[in-house]
């Protein structure tokens, strides 16, 4: 890792104990450790400990793994290392099913078994409420599990690179490097399909435009079916923009619009044209909803679907009621809501 987050520093701090005497010889970067995993922690790697009393970190661990771990780095109170060999798998490691894991940065815990995944969530909120919010005893209920872990994305932000092979896909696991793919199996087969036709466009404007383009959004309404698909690219080539849609909405039936964003993708991006719609519609429950390609909305229709559920159930409004919202977005539960208050 080439930065230490805040996140894996408050990990040492907890984790990290004093070296035996005698034992805390610098690791030379290849050098081999026999590790047993004690557990998961945030951003994803397995936690054990070496027979020094530090924490080692290892991507792609499982809890109760016991592995074989090439040295990556010493940085005296933690060590990084990556797995050389897998002496004895852990009940909870599962093959990966996406032939990208490992490679591409998207997902850390494919090789773990879902329930595992939903407990290992639920002990990492609960360490994290009482080491950075100092909140003591808070009880925390067990993951709900959706019952869908695969396809089940609505949503995705594609890193796109041009040349003579342009490619689309993730980055890599703390890198800039993209990696190409040709199905994510987080996301809904509505939103592969998209992805698919835009790997296989062929007409020329597509790919010029191609060599400007910095990234690709893919938005889907999942109680809809319609998409919204929006390029971040600097061009003054608008007339690409309606190629790109008039191509792709033949071979998508539910594309509804396609979008052409300029700024920084994380701080405040702003649609200068359109072709189509500039937004998709979304329904959840009874409510319905406008999305434009800057709004924010649930990742997963499932999820939006149960958080309405537990806000509605939790508020028990009985028509009376005077509500504030001071972070509404789109109205995900503005709008549920203002139905009983």
């Amino acid at each position: 890792m080439d930065e230490e987050t805040p996140e894996l520093r408050g990990a040492i701090m907890t984790e990290k104990a004093p070296a035996l005497a005698g034992s805390g010889a610098k690791l030379r970067r290849g050098q081999r450790v026999v590790v047993t995993v004690e557990r998961l922690v945030f951003q994803g790697d397995g936690l054990g400990r070496l027979p020094d009393g530090r924490v080692i970190f290892v991507p792609e661990a499982a809890p109760g793994d016991m592995l074989e771990v090439g040295v990556e780095e010493d940085r005296t109170d933690f060590v990084r290392g990556t797995i050389a060999r897998i002496l004895q798998p852990s009940p909870a490691r599962v093959p990966a099913p996406c032939r990208h894991f490992g490679t591409c940065g998207g997902c850390q815990w494919q090789h773990v078994a879902y329930p595992a995944q939903l407990d290992w969530k639920r002990r990492i909120l609960e360490e994290l409420l009482v080491r950075v919010g100092k909140l003591e005893g808070v009880p925390v209920e067990p993951a709900i599990d959706p019952g869908a872990p695969w396809e089940d994305r609505a949503r995705a932000q594609f890193k796109t690179i041009g040349g003579a092979r342009p490619c689309i896909g993730f980055h890599q696991r703390e890198t800039n490097r993209v990696v190409d793919i040709d199905r994510c199996p987080l996301l809904d087969v509505r939103a592969n399909a998209l992805l698919h036709a835009m790997r296989h466009m062929k007409h020329p404007s597509f790919f010029s435009l191609f060599q400007r383009l910095r990234e690709a959004w893919v938005g889907l309404g999942t109680g809809t079916g319609d998409m919204l698909l929006s390029l971040f690219a600097r061009t003054q080539d608008r007339a690409a923009i309606r190629h790109v849609w008039h191509t792709l909405r033949a071979a998508v039936p539910g594309l509804r619009g396609v979008t052409l964003l300029e700024g920084d993708p994380r701080q405040g991006p702003r649609v200068v044209d359109w072709a189509g719609s500039e937004v998709v519609n979304e329904r959840v429950g009874d409510a319905h909803f406008r999305i434009g390609a800057t709004a924010f909305f649930q990742v997963s229709g499932l999820a939006a679907s149960r958080l309405t559920s537990l806000v509605l159930d939790g508020a028990r409004l009985g028509g009376a009621e005077r509500i504030l919202e001071l972070y509404s977005g789109v109205g995900t539960f503005t709008v549920p809501l203002a139905t009983r208050a």
